[in-house]
């Protein structure tokens, strides 16, 4: 019977084996990575087992005679039973190791390669035959005979034997197996673009058509190291993604901050590493984007292969959907998701990936809100148990000191990524030739929008083109546009595949420009990519800075737009606590851990407020605290909310009491905005963009009857069909202000002996009308269509923060503060990440406090959000600004002492009329102030 033991447990493991393999065959791509998990799972096991029982015998006499091993069958030499007992072991681990390598499935495409070799020495596996299984089955047939030896003779263990042949057995089904085949490509044949010599030449292309254009500077092209193509699926493998993107994304297991150029892979890479999540189960990627899923999911398609594989998510979703990619927007997760995740668990327990995207789009207001959305999602993260989901965080740029882009993502998002941070530079794929745009009137100006105009200009002429979406430019707009087009619009392409690119460049931009434009062409077959810079209209310093490129063409190399990380403010606070206690009931220890500890006392002071006004409920809860044993009765309130969710607050407000936006012959709300913001984004007249449909605010006369205690908390608006912009004309006033912080000497511009303070302030403004600007059809050029007065109207208080830049020699300037502070408000917005109507810069003549003279940086949202003390951080930030404050007036071409429309004659500064006089500003003031104190 021993003698026979052998071959039948050979037989066995042979069996089960071949029936496990038929089995793989049919439900994994790659039968060599199955078998290298099998391989680990049973002879790694095994061979410790087996050690281990060795070194009870030498050390633990007595326990290894008690059977404390797998040697049975040495502890009774002639005894079946013990032989069947040494057989069982090895099969039955077999058998389970089966079964969890099918279970789990096989890992990527290269899992099996480091033991089969296919790393392209060799094309087969075969090799394995020879260099493994041969020599164990030679020492199997010597072994076979000495199984069950009588003594003295020595025994073969049985269990070694077992090993032995199971190890065989793994190799020999890795040796036959085969690497899978590549899967075919689905995408369409990119079609060959004409190389640049078959196409007229951009430049002087567009100035034939008329639109002016300046050569700016030449950047050249230095493509980074592509990924392993087989790392990719077949669709991306073409793409030339950044190798160490797609190792961040698809080889690491952790979190990852990602700071990359514009379309350098970053939603291919996330494709990708859905699709892999899927085939391994049913965990999802999350994809959380400020605004606008819907445009994000159709460029995310592109990348995937089935339709179905990305959908909005929505409170109907269903824990079965088909889809690897959820979807949603940062204010859709936070006021209609968070409460159905705790609703449906199965729909949070889906979640494998956690993918925050555009993260620096948050830079001021947003990331008041932002904050504490991150923090109330992770709460629900962390109740819901279980191993928490993999965080990838995708931001443009890379984390220079001036960006503040490391506190920005410590504050918005409770992970960490200090250790898992992958930069790709800001480097072109492709030599980049980089003009200014400009409309000079002629045929082009039909399509009206100079940047639209050049579009259809760059693809008449053949050249495949990207355009981004002028900001002026609604969704009516683009579609008469491309209609416009015919089949012309078919070279309007995505900008990796473009030959020439036009952007308009704005505030938010144009110190991004680097990280905008470097993937531009990448997939192109023309060099060197054309790029059509058009400045935005409204502010002037911004066409400076594109200049400036001609004489330095490192500039935007060597600067950064400071992000702004808002402070968790009261009214945040406050908004957010009812939802999350609404969402989830909880503990103030708790919630002290949920929001960050370094919020605690304005957590707990919010809660007793709330529950004094009986907008909590609470109750006690009691439980047994401590280690057992030791444990003593605690005692806690619970509280909870009931909050009704039927009108979400906008990530742009911070109060609880907002004044609705509305058009009647619409949707019953366009958006929300604080009351004491009225004048600021709704003052009578205004038009706006919503959505991509352009409104105009219908005309009111009274701030306290719509925002007021009493007030009706409603402001009717119009679509308006016009392509127009507008400016408020108003006078801002300072009241109440006192310093918070007292006054310290700042003496490092020389002369001047700057001082600042931070103070409590009251802002208020009184509009007294507009300014209109339309694009004349014959030059193209914007040009005031009108200044429109009405009687004034006047904002509500604005209890709010401001930093106080006292200036001492500014009384002997007169004109010159008032000057200067309208020149500030073009350049603050460029280098600081707020929108321009965020901030105010008031000249102020300090009556409190003996707070000095100066210009006064007002943060204008109730009770501020945190701007003044980002200011305050980083001192040297403002000292340049002064200092580009000061070469963008001095080197005006007008030279002229009252400027021009490229200085200090713009509609952002004459709608500004602080000067008691209602002079408008000038710029040899300005200049003239900036030299005393510089």
């Amino acid at each position: 019977m021993i003698a026979w033991l052998p071959l039948a447990l050979l037989l066995a493991l042979l069996g089960v084996g071949l029936l496990a393999d038929r089995l793989a065959a049919r439900t994994l791509p790659d039968r060599g990575a199955y078998w290298t998990r099998v391989l680990l799972l049973a002879s790694l096991p095994l061979a410790l087992a087996l050690l281990a029982s060795w070194l009870i015998e030498a050390v633990a006499a007595r326990r290894w005679q008690q059977g404390w091993h797998l040697l049975w069958d040495q502890l009774h030499p002639g005894s079946t039973f013990g032989h069947l007992l040494a057989a069982t072991v090895p099969l039955g681990l077999w058998l389970l190791a089966l079964v969890i390598a099918a279970i789990t499935g096989n890992r990527a495409a290269s899992a099996g390669r480091w033991l089969a070799g296919s790393i392209g020495l060799t094309p087969t596996r075969h090799w394995l035959l020879a260099a493994g299984v041969a020599p164990l089955a030679i020492l199997l047939a010597a072994g076979a005979g000495r199984i069950g030896a009588p003594p003295p003779a020595p025994a073969y263990p049985l269990a070694l034997w077992a090993l032995g042949a199971l190890t065989a057995i793994a190799l020999g089904m890795i040796a036959l197996s085969h690497a899978p085949a590549p899967a075919p490509d689905t995408t369409p044949p990119r079609r060959r673009r004409p190389p640049t010599d078959s196409l007229p030449n951009w430049p002087t292309m567009l100035r034939a058509r008329g639109i002016a254009c300046e050569s700016l500077v030449r950047w050249a092209g230095a493509p980074a190291t592509p990924a392993d193509p087989t790392l990719l699926p077949a669709a991306l493998a073409a793409r030339a993604l950044p190798a160490s993107l797609v190792s961040a994304v698809l080889a690491s297991p952790g979190h990852c901050l990602l700071e990359a150029p514009d379309d350098a892979g970053q939603l291919e890479a996330i494709a990708a590493c859905a699709e892999r999540a899927a085939a391994r189960g049913d965990a999802v990627v999350l994809l959380i984007c400020p605004d606008e899923p819907a445009a994000l999911r159709e460029r995310l398609l592109a990348f995937l292969p089935d339709p179905e594989a990305a959908t909005l998510l929505a409170p109907t979703t269903g824990a079965d959907s088909p889809a690897w990619v959820w979807l949603t927007d940062a204010m859709t997760l936070s006021d209609r998701l968070l409460p159905r995740f705790v609703e449906q668990p199965r729909l949070l327990q889906r979640v494998g990936t956690l993918v925050w995207w555009d993260l620096h789009r948050y830079s001021g207001v947003l990331a008041a809100n932002f904050w504490a959305i991150t923090h109330r999602f992770d709460r629900l993260l962390n109740h819901r148990g279980g191993p928490p989901p993999r965080q990838l965080a995708c931001v443009r740029g890379a984390a220079v000191a001036e960006t503040q882009l490391s506190a920005f993502v410590n504050l918005c998002l409770p992970g960490r990524f200090e250790d898992a941070q992958t930069a790709i530079p800001a480097t072109p794929s492709q030599p980049l030739d980089l003009y200014l745009l400009g409309a000079a009137g002629g045929p082009a100006q039909d399509q009206r929008e100079p940047s639209l105009a050049a579009a259809a200009a760059s693809v008449a002429a053949g050249w495949p083109t990207h355009v981004a979406t002028p900001g002026s430019v609604d969704a009516l707009g683009i579609a008469r546009f491309r209609a416009s087009l015919g089949p012309a619009a078919d070279r309007l392409v995505e900008p990796v595949a473009a030959a020439a690119r036009i952007l308009e460049i704005d505030t938010e931009t144009v110190l991004d420009l680097p990280d905008l434009i470097a993937q531009t062409g990448r997939l192109a077959d023309t060099a060197p990519v054309q790029i059509g810079l058009l400045p935005a209209f409204g502010n002037p310093y911004v066409a400076s800075l594109l200049q400036r490129l001609a004489r330095e063409p490192d500039l935007l190399a060597r600067r950064a737009r400071r992000m702004v990380a808002a402070e968790p403010q009261p009214g945040v606070i406050k908004r957010h606590l009812l939802l999350a206690l609404n969402e989830l009931a909880d503990t103030p220890a708790r919630l002290d851990t949920s929001f960050r500890r370094e919020q605690t006392g304005r957590v707990q002071a919010t809660l007793r407020a709330l529950a004094d006004k009986h907008e909590l409920q609470r109750r006690e809860v009691r439980y047994l605290a401590g280690p057992p044993g030791q444990a003593r009765l605690a005692v806690e309130v619970e509280y909870s909310s009931v909050l009704p969710r039927d009108r979400a607050p906008p990530l742009t407000s911070l109060g609880d009491r907002l004044v609705d936006l509305y058009d009647p012959g619409a949707e019953p709300v366009l958006t929300r905005i604080d009351p004491e913001r009225l004048t600021i984004e709704a003052y009578p007249w205004r038009v706006f963009l919503h959505q991509g449909r352009r409104y105009r605010v219908s005309q009111w006369q009274d701030a306290a009857a719509i925002a007021g205690p009493a007030g009706s908390l409603r402001v009717q608006c119009r679509p308006e069909d016009r392509a127009v912009r507008t400016w408020r004309v108003f006078a801002p006033r300072l009241s109440a202000t006192r310093g918070i912080d007292g006054r310290r000497d700042l003496r490092l511009l020389g002369r001047g002996g700057l001082a600042r303070a931070l103070v409590e302030t009251t802002y208020r403004e009184w509009v007294s009308g507009y300014l209109e600007y339309a694009i004349d059809p014959a030059s193209g050029h914007w040009v005031e269509v009108q200044r429109a007065d009405f009687a004034e109207v006047e904002s509500l208080p604005l209890p709010t923060t401001g930093f106080l830049l006292q200036l001492p020699a500014a009384p002997a300037t007169g004109h010159g503060l008032h000057s200067l502070a309208q020149a500030l408000r073009h350049v603050f917005p460029v280098h600081v990440g707020v929108a321009e109507d965020a901030v105010a810069i008031v000249p102020f003549a300090g009556h409190a406090d003996d707070l000095g003279t100066g210009l006064m940086i007002v943060d204008l949202y109730p009770g501020g959000i945190g701007l003044v003390q980002s200011l305050d951080q980083d001192l040297n930030l403002l000292l340049r600004l002064l200092a580009d404050t000061r070469d963008w007036l001095a080197n005006c071409p007008c030279r002229r002492d009252e400027g021009c429309a490229r200085c200090l004659q713009s509609p952002l500064a004459r709608s500004a009329m602080v000067d008691p006089l209602s002079q408008a500003p000038s710029r040899r003031d300005a200049l003239a102030l900036l030299a005393l104190i510089g």
